[in-house]
């Protein structure tokens, strides 16, 4: 799920949404790219006692980040 609403921040009604959502389905990692704010997502990971990790699709030597998001993914479902 996406933490922007329609390409913005979301507001606290929508923020206290995703929380629930998370806690409900047990999830424990929020992924962020580096080139938006992780403000909202640190929120959300520390209400859920979860983690916060930055995965990069824009990184300039793609096969590595793409091995990197890969192993990224892995341990999330670990």
């Amino acid at each position: 799920m996406s933490i922007e609403v329609e390409g913005k921040s979301p507001k606290p009604a929508q923020l206290k949404a995703l929380i629930e959502h998370a806690r409900a389905n047990r999830i424990k990692v929020v992924f962020v790219q580096p080139q938006f704010s992780s403000k909202n997502a640190r929120q959300i990971a520390k209400a859920i006692g979860g983690r916060v990790l930055a995965v990069d699709p824009l990184a300039r030597n793609w096969a590595t980040n793409l091995r990197h998001v890969a192993g990224e993914f892995k341990h999330a479902f670990e």
